[in-house]
């Protein structure tokens, strides 16, 4: 029966193997992404830095003085902590920030997500 398995070329049993680590390597990298519940909010630049974010009130819930909380602007990650919270119209509230965000356009509006909560998927197949 095995002398059978020497008739299989050299090249298709490269390529199963390339098939299986791909596989392999798809299935790593669905399970370790993490699913993130975020916001979506407004930020103001000023003065070449971010120090203000502007949110939806009902939002704010979700965030209090002195907290911490992840942004993610432009694909990049920021952590950091709430100053104040000032109450705007129209329903908007303004989050003031300690750390400042630099190198960024002067008096451009840009969109960003805080993150509360990110979890692995293979955590949340488990949890099912």
């Amino acid at each position: 029966m095995l002398s059978h398995l020497s008739k299989i070329k050299k090249w298709v049993w490269i390529s199963f193997t390339l098939i299986l680590l791909l596989l392999g390597g798809v299935t790593y990298y669905v399970l370790t992404r993490k699913i993130e519940k975020y916001i979506v909010v407004k930020i103001k630049v000023s003065k070449n830095s971010i120090d203000k974010i502007l949110m939806n009130s009902q939002d704010v819930i979700l965030v209090n003085k002195d907290s911490k909380m992840r942004i993610k602007l432009m694909h990049k990650y920021y952590d950091v902590t709430i100053e104040e919270i000032e109450d705007k119209k129209d329903g908007k509230t303004e989050v003031v920030i300690k750390e400042k965000i630099p190198d960024f356009t002067i008096g451009s509006t840009l969109e960003a997500r805080i993150i509360y909560s990110s979890i692995p998927v293979w955590e949340k197949i488990i949890e099912r």
